[in-house]
């Protein structure tokens, strides 16, 4: 595709492709000192990796594995307000093992620990 603007080269993958993220996580920190890194689009097991390596580094955030689970875990606890019952009630069934549903899971779990 002559339009096509991104790399046209091979995928990087495994210790060169994480030098390249660790460079640009790095530059990012440094020329922009307060931003926010949003994480989109990468591969399931990378989006995790990429989320736990740099959180403490750099303001992190992964709108598939987080934001997903922020809306569904705020719609259940509103739910629950209005039904006057508890998470702990409940049955879940997440189906899927995508970034999505496993966001969504890792978000329940902690707030229903949170709530004891």
């Amino acid at each position: 595709d002559p339009l096509y603007l991104g790399w046209r080269g091979r995928r990087l993958r495994g210790a060169e492709y994480d030098s390249l993220i660790e460079e640009f996580v790095m530059a990012v920190k440094e020329v922009f000192p307060l931003a926010l890194l949003q994480w989109e689009d990468f591969a399931n097991l990378t989006s995790f990796a990429n989320l736990e390596t740099y959180r403490d580094v750099v303001p992190s955030f992964n709108d598939d594995i987080e934001g997903t689970a922020a809306v569904v875990v705020g719609g259940l606890l509103a739910g629950m307000r209005l039904t006057g019952e508890t998470l702990a009630d409940q049955t879940f069934v997440i189906i899927g093992a995508g970034s999505a549903g496993t966001g969504i899971y890792d978000q329940l779990v902690a707030t229903m620990v949170e709530d004891g």
